[in-house]
């Protein structure tokens, strides 16, 4: 499982950003026909996203208050693209697809907490999941462990079970 801000979905001609983290996912799940991949991404303002098959919605808790985000899946050869829908997310861009600054009082109030939520979620959606990662230039985490964690690096991308590097590594070679 991964959760990027920034994706490409290849049958619908939509791309988010991709700069450097977009171009890496983008690249994984190309590159990774083989794995089932479960892919969490948010909704953006400036895009038609064509029908995919709703889901019961996701609950977040913010400042105690129950939040809905609405959840689609879209499946695309291996890949199940969990795409979550809410004001909080639709305030961004395809350009801009991240909130202007992580510390910034709406990013750390409404934005992250129901985005990590929303991953966590998700990913207990699907019980069949070793590993998660929130962003691919973090290490693969244990899914108790579901949350922005860029500058952690409890779990390196080098560990057995980190099929990213691995894939990425063989299709050098």
């Amino acid at each position: 499982m991964i959760a990027t801000l920034e994706y490409e979905i290849v049958d619908w001609k939509l791309k988010i950003k991709i700069g450097g983290l977009g171009v890496m996912s983008s690249l994984m799940g190309k590159s990774m026909a083989d794995v089932d991949l479960i892919w969490v991404i948010p909704k953006v303002n400036d895009l038609e996203y064509p029908p995919s098959d709703p889901v019961d919605p996701i609950e977040a808790t913010i400042f105690g208050e129950p939040y809905l985000i609405e959840i689609e899946t879209h499946l695309l050869d291996n890949i199940t693209y969990a795409i979550l829908d809410s004001l909080v997310f639709r305030a961004r861009t395809k350009g801009d697809p991240y909130p202007a600054r992580m510390n910034g009082l709406s990013s750390a109030i409404f934005y992250y907490p129901t985005w990590n939520q929303a991953i966590a979620a998700t990913f207990r959606r699907y019980p069949d999941i070793d590993y998660t990662t929130s962003t691919v230039t973090t290490e693969p985490s244990p899914p108790s462990i579901c949350s922005q964690r860029p500058f952690l690096s409890a779990w390196p991308f080098t560990t057995p079970s980190s099929r990213v590097c691995d894939r990425f590594a063989r299709r050098r070679k």
